[in-house]
Formats: C-alpha cells, sequence, structure tokens
C-alpha cells in the first residue's frame, strides 16, 4: 500500500509539474503574441523568457540581467559593459517568467541569470527576435553549505546600501584542504548577489581564505585578497573615477581607434584586468569607472592605428572615485622599423612560418606578432618610439641564445631593450633545447646575470639587438 501512494504521489507530482511548464510556455507565447509590435523588432527589442531549475520546475524571484553587449555589425566604440542596456535587468514571476523592454536591436546580448540557492548560468550572443530563451539552474548541494565549505559575504556601497547583481569571480583560496587557483575542481567560480547585496560561493573542499574580485554595473571593479569565512563578511565597492582623452594626429582627431587602459602595477595580486573603449566621432575616448587610485597604462592596441603611425604608451593614476582624469591630447607619433631575422647557431636561416612577437613597454596586449620568410627575416613597423620592447618567438624545442646581446637574463627567454630609432639587421640566435630545467644553461644564465648586476647593465637604456653580425652573414631585410 505504501509503495502504491509512493508511486500515486510521484506521478501526480509529475503531471503538476508538466501542467504548470505548460501553462508557463503558453503563457509566455501569449505574451510575447499579444505584446509584439512593428516598431519592437524595427528599434526596440523585449526579451523574453524562463528559468527553470533541473526538473523543469520554476523558479520565482531569479535575477535576470544583461551583462554585457556587442554591436551585431562594426567595432565596439565602448567597453562591452558600458552600453546603455547594461543596466537592464528583470525578476522572474511566479512562473519563472521574465520580460526586459526596449533592448538595443543593434546588439547581441550577454545575459546572466542568477537565484539564491542555484549557480549563477550566462547566456551568450542573444538576440531577443529570435523568441524567449530558457535558462537552467542547478541547486547548490546543500553539502557544500557545510561549516568551512563556503563563503558569505555582502556587497555594499560607500554608503553602505546593498548592491544587488554584483558579480563576485573566484581567484584563489587557501586552507589544510585548499591551496588553489583559477581553473580549480569543485569550487564555484561566480556568485551573484541577491537584492541584500548577499552571495555565496561554496567548495567541495574545506578552506579557510578566498581571494575573489567582484563588480557591479556603475562601479569599479575590486579585488578582495584572503577573506575569511568564519563569519559573513562586507565588500565594498565604489564608483570609480573616469580617465578621457583624445586621439590627436597631425593636428586632425582620430575618430573609432581602439584604446586600452590596463591594469598595471607591477603585482599579481592587483591586477583587475583590461579595459578597452572607442574614440567617437571627434577623437575622444572615456574610460568610466576605473578602480580609484589605482596605476594603469594607456596604450593603443599595435595594428589598430594601421599604417598610421603609433601612440607612445603610458602609465596613468587613476584619481579617486568620483574624479575624472583628462589626458589631453594623445599624440599619434610616426613610429620605427624593427627588423631582422632567426638564425641557427652557425649562422644558417631558419625556417619560414616562425611566429615571432614584439611586445612594447611591458603591455602583453600590444604585442605585435608576425611571421618570417624563407630567410627567417622578420619585419616591424610602426613600433612606438622610445619604446621597452621584448621580442618573443615560438619554435618548439629551441630556445634564445645566451650569445644574443639583449637576452632576458631573468629567465623568459626573450630578447629586450629599447627603440630610440628604426633598428634593422638584428640576428637573434636560436639553439636547441628548452630555457628552463636544463642546469647547466641555467648556470651560465646566471653567471650572465650576475655579471650584468656588477657592470649595472639596464636593458631598458640599451638599443634591441642579438648576436653580433659576421660580415659574410646576409643581409636579413632590405
Amino acid at each position: 500500500m505504501n509503495a502504491k501512494r509512493a508511486v500515486r504521489w510521484m506521478f501526480e507530482r509529475a503531471i503538476a509539474s508538466m501542467t504548470l511548464w505548460a501553462v508557463a510556455i503558453w503563457t509566455l507565447s501569449a505574451q510575447a503574441a499579444a505584446t509584439s509590435t512593428p516598431s519592437e523588432t524595427a528599434s526596440q527589442l523585449n526579451l523574453r523568457g524562463i528559468v527553470n531549475d533541473p526538473d523543469g520546475n520554476p523558479i520565482s524571484q531569479a535575477m535576470v540581467r544583461i551583462h554585457s553587449a556587442v554591436p551585431r555589425k562594426g567595432p565596439s566604440k565602448i567597453c562591452p559593459s558600458c552600453y546603455a542596456d547594461c543596466v537592464k535587468q528583470a525578476q522572474t514571476d511566479e512562473l519563472g517568467l521574465f520580460k526586459i523592454e526596449s533592448l538595443d536591436s543593434n546588439l547581441l546580448f550577454s545575459v546572466l541569470v542568477a537565484a539564491p540557492g542555484f549557480t549563477p548560468e550566462f547566456i551568450e550572443r542573444v538576440r531577443p527576435e529570435k523568441g524567449p530563451i530558457t535558462a537552467t539552474l542547478k541547486p547548490i548541494a546543500q553539502a557544500q553549505l557545510e561549516p568551512k565549505k563556503f563563503l558569505k559575504c555582502r556587497v555594499v556601497d560607500a554608503a553602505n546600501q546593498p548592491v544587488a547583481s554584483a558579480m563576485i569571480e573566484f581567484l584563489m583560496y587557501y586552507g589544510e584542504e585548499a591551496n588553489c587557483g583559477g581553473q580549480c575542481e569543485g569550487v564555484d567560480w561566480l556568485a551573484v548577489s541577491d537584492a541584500q547585496g548577499q552571495f555565496v560561493l561554496t567548495s567541495v573542499k574545506k578552506f579557510d581564505r578566498m581571494s575573489v574580485t567582484a563588480s557591479a554595473p556603475g562601479f569599479a571593479p575590486k579585488r578582495f585578497l584572503e577573506v575569511t569565512n568564519d563569519v559573513e563578511q562586507v565588500l565594498k565597492l565604489g564608483v570609480g573615477a573616469t580617465v578621457t582623452g583624445r586621439i590627436v594626429r597631425q593636428g586632425k582627431t582620430v575618430p573609432n581607434i581602439a584604446v586600452h587602459l590596463c591594469s598595471f602595477d607591477g603585482q599579481i595580486d592587483t591586477y583587475l584586468g583590461d579595459f578597452r573603449t572607442v574614440t567617437d566621432d571627434e577623437g575622444r575616448f572615456y574610460f568610466q569607472n576605473m578602480p580609484a587610485y589605482h596605476v594603469m597604462k594607456f596604450y593603443c592596441a599595435a595594428k589598430a592605428l594601421s599604417d598610421q603611425g603609433s601612440i607612445i604608451p603610458r602609465k596613468v593614476r587613476v584619481g579617486g572615485d568620483g574624479t575624472t582624469k583628462d589626458l589631453g591630447d594623445c599624440l599619434v607619433h610616426e613610429g620605427f622599423r624593427v627588423s631582422g631575422r632567426l638564425v641557427s647557431t652557425n649562422r644558417e636561416p631558419l625556417a619560414a612560418g616562425i611566429e615571432v612577437s614584439l611586445t612594447a613597454d611591458g603591455t602583453i596586449y600590444s604585442s605585435n606578432t608576425t611571421e618570417t620568410d624563407e630567410q627567417g627575416a622578420f619585419v616591424f613597423q610602426q613600433v612606438p618610439p622610445g619604446s621597452f620592447v621584448k621580442l618573443t618567438c615560438a619554435l618548439p624545442g629551441y630556445r634564445f641564445s645566451l650569445e644574443n646581446r639583449s637576452y632576458n637574463v631573468y629567465g623568459r627567454d626573450d630578447l629586450e631593450g629599447r627603440v630610440d630609432g628604426d633598428i634593422s639587421g638584428i640576428e637573434a640566435m636560436l639553439e636547441p633545447g628548452k630555457a628552463n630545467n636544463d642546469p647547466e644553461f641555467e648556470e651560465r644564465r646566471e653567471k650572465l646575470r650576475l655579471g650584468r648586476i656588477q657592470s649595472k647593465y639596464d636593458p631598458a637604456q640599451v638599443p634591441l639587438s642579438g648576436v653580433e653580425p659576421i660580415a659574410s652573414a646576409p643581409s636579413p631585410v632590405k
């Protein structure tokens, strides 16, 4: 008898769930049909959808937010989360339904869905005109809510008011069972704060401290290091600062050029990413909600200006919350040409098609990449004047020889030096072997390093070069 009742209860529950799901779908379709208008698809779109759990049960009071956007055609003129639509969000009703109104039809959207007790989910490249979307959220396992297995915090603003819909990203956690950073198995990599600003990040392993990054629309991102999980902690976000300026070339402003602010203070613990925007019709750029008092580097990507020239990268110290820092006119200069070839230890040119990169002023995102020709030759155009560069190449089983005068003695297997004018004839010598885990090579490199320290050698003040050229070597590039 008990077994029959159990079967009947399961059957009735399944029928009820299916009925509720059918009602939700019918309601969603009816709403879409009743409210669609020609003007909605012409310039403004409404995004509709449903949020449920893995069993198909609707999730009420789930938050659905436009996280970021990109143009359907052409380059983005502002950062992906800086569009006006990225502040729009909705909450699901008792049927799990939601609607976000008046979205720009020229954009594709990344939609973030979150609910208390569930793992958040992203839905990428959403086109509202394609119809309702469905998000299925997985519940947080109760076993992961045991002591020492979760971090619970509250995100607030400068006035200690809760910040809803803040995105919290896992960086690293520490403890007897956990000591891992990045992509760690069994730990939530993302959480979203609720209406009270609260969130929970869980782990299958016990831990004592966790480092996270918190960000929210209208606020500057911030890292919180080694937050303890013994009590609920408070994470405070500020609005950040604005950095602006103009791009000017030969007295004229330059529109539609991508420029960057890169978090750059030499400390990985405070790195907050690379921010991109595009100049407007007057050549002006705006970076909003930048981290207050943060040291950053302003630059233009190597190929953004094509053959128009280059912009000298510069360090920028961002002001306090609510301030604006104007960089003035950032001039496009005629850049320099750096050329040479990759050679073996017997000065023979290496194969064609080897990838060679030149990175300016420590900004890894501003690197320019090319490939060698049949003579092992490479050329870089429009290198920013006065920049400190690093030359790297990707050839498995080979490393730069210590005979290269610009060899980086600190174990990064690259050549480094200054560019104050056109540089040609670089003979960058490669030899078989690995730059690391070779005791004999590391011993020779250490001797070279100590010798440079004694001689007060500063690579930032010495032109980029390779090995000493020989008269019989063919000219690499003409």
